[in-house]
């Protein structure tokens, strides 16, 4: 068996480290003709049909058990990616399993919420308490009087849920998040804000067509919510849909056009659409061990 040629680049992109490895190999009809073994410190490429072997001690450790491989038929070329331990993929959330591996957008960050998180209201040390009771009033002693809330207008009530929804999203707990803007669009259905961050925890819930609605009803609202595209977009294309994505980008770069997030969304999806042209023949299997 021969050593297929081969190279190998360390890429650094938005803060996440990778490790790509490229192997030409000419006479393999796909991935399932290969096998292929990750530790922390080396890979090993084995063709089945013992043609090729590629054995490599990599540069850094890595996250062996992130590893994906893509054979490109139409260029008779495997590509492996792996990430380095410390190289920033500790805090990437892995694609949806409907995403090819080289297309998971991983690195797409959503537009800032509406409302910053608010710091919870300062409590005073003060406490009311009872007068004391005469004779037989079978309590002596001072007393603290409960606290009543005072009651919430329905603009205010929704606003609430709505910062709460922003802090939850925040601090990445999801189904509390949806409770919250669920909460929130229950008291005021009218509000395109409520729908489309509530869409954005959909997102993060790889709740697709929930993200997808959520964003329809935001635009739908207000036409001329820049979010409610960039929303929806967001959800096709997380989805692996990145002809129905560019739509919403293009508006949203329409109607904002110095929006760094919405150049790279159009572009993003331009990239993707193209490799699917080459790579129409690619089989995106793992390799079985």
């Amino acid at each position: 068996m021969q050593a297929p040629v081969h190279e190998l680049e360390i890429i650094e992109e938005d803060g996440v480290e990778t490790i790509r490895i490229i192997a030409k190999m000419p006479l393999v009809k796909g991935m399932s003709d290969l096998s292929l073994e990750t530790t922390a410190n080396t890979l090993k490429l084995t063709d089945k049909k013992e043609r090729y072997k590629l054995e490599i001690t990599l540069p850094k450790p890595v996250v062996h058990d992130k590893t994906k491989a893509t054979f490109r038929k139409k260029k008779k070329e495997l590509v492996v990616t792996t990430y380095p331990v410390g190289g920033g993929i500790e805090g990437v959330k892995p694609p949806s399993p409907l995403l090819r591996a080289r297309d998971s957008m991983e690195d797409i960050k959503p537009l800032a919420l509406d409302t910053p998180p608010v710091p919870p209201p300062k409590t005073s040390n003060n406490k009311k308490k009872n007068k004391k009771k005469g004779k037989g009033g079978g309590g002596g002693g001072n007393q603290t009087a409960p606290i009543t809330p005072e009651p919430l207008s329905g603009d205010n009530a929704s606003e609430n849920f709505k910062i709460d929804g922003n802090r939850l999203l925040a601090e990445g707990h999801l189904d509390e998040a949806v409770a919250a803007y669920t909460s929130a669009i229950n008291l005021d259905g009218a509000n395109a804000v409520y729908y489309a961050n509530r869409s954005s925890a959909y997102i993060k819930q790889e709740s697709f067509s929930l993200a997808i609605k959520d964003a329809d009803m935001a635009i739908a609202i207000n036409p001329n919510y820049v979010k409610g595209y960039y929303r929806r977009g967001t959800a096709h294309l997380a989805s692996g849909s990145p002809k129905d994505a560019l739509p919403d980008f293009e508006e949203a770069l329409r109607r904002c056009p110095n929006s760094k997030e919405a150049k790279m969304h159009v572009k993003a999806c331009l990239d993707i659409m193209n490799r699917g042209e080459d790579d129409d023949e690619d089989d995106d299997d793992k390799p079985e061990n």
